[in-house]
């Protein structure tokens, strides 16, 4: 006697084996593609390891340039640093202009 598959097993057998694909060969094909997923990923990480190794090296001489331009009296723009003094006297200079006491207060240098 043949028995009849009901329509809820013919679903299920439909799924575990999908459109014609064996399940063997469906395992096999996931596991391949997550092994490519893998491998693509160690990839990835390997070119971020040495990108970060390159980023080290070229902080490490930005940061020696940066301290030989502070220690040699530049500032970030590349202009001589301003001492406190200077900039209250410019800042002062600036408030009395063309009030007249910037000259008797502030005498013009002589070169």
């Amino acid at each position: 006697m043949i028995e009849e598959k009901t329509s809820e097993e013919k679903e299920v057998e439909k799924v575990v084996v999908g459109d014609g694909v064996k399940p063997d060969e469906n395992v096999e094909a996931v596991q391949k593609e997550a092994l490519n997923m893998v491998d693509s990923a160690n990839v990835a990480a390997d070119r971020m390891e040495k990108a970060n190794s390159r980023m080290e090296v070229n902080l490490a001489r930005q940061e020696k340039m940066q301290a030989k331009a502070i220690l040699g009296g530049f500032g970030n723009a590349g202009q001589a640093a301003i001492s406190d003094d200077e900039k209250a006297d410019a800042n002062a200079r600036k408030m009395l202009e063309g009030t007249g006491y910037d000259e008797s207060l502030f005498p013009a240098k002589k070169s």
